[in-house]
């Protein structure tokens, strides 16, 4: 997704893509991850959020993510953010 011009990631933005296992979003310009933004995406095993510009996650951001192994979250650029329990 490199070059998308997506700052926040809403409910069900990935929605549709059931058998996605692995999502690289790093170095985009997302500031926000609301609430089940990951929900459906219940195969993902690796997500990569290296390098974005995140300020704010709210505390259900990483629902539906039973099966995440990886979580890469190196490099904010805010030092504002505090990552919820996932």
């Amino acid at each position: 997704m490199l070059r998308n011009p997506v700052k926040v990631l809403h409910k069900g933005t990935f929605q549709g893509l059931e058998g996605l296992t692995s999502l690289d979003l790093s170095n985009m310009d997302i500031t926000d991850i609301r609430d089940n933004a990951f929900i459906g995406l219940k195969h993902l095993q690796s997500l990569d959020l290296q390098s974005t510009k995140l300020k704010d996650l709210e505390s259900k951001s990483f629902n539906g993510l039973q099966n995440l192994k990886t979580l890469n979250l190196q490099m904010f650029q805010s030092n504002e953010c505090i990552v919820p329990y996932v």
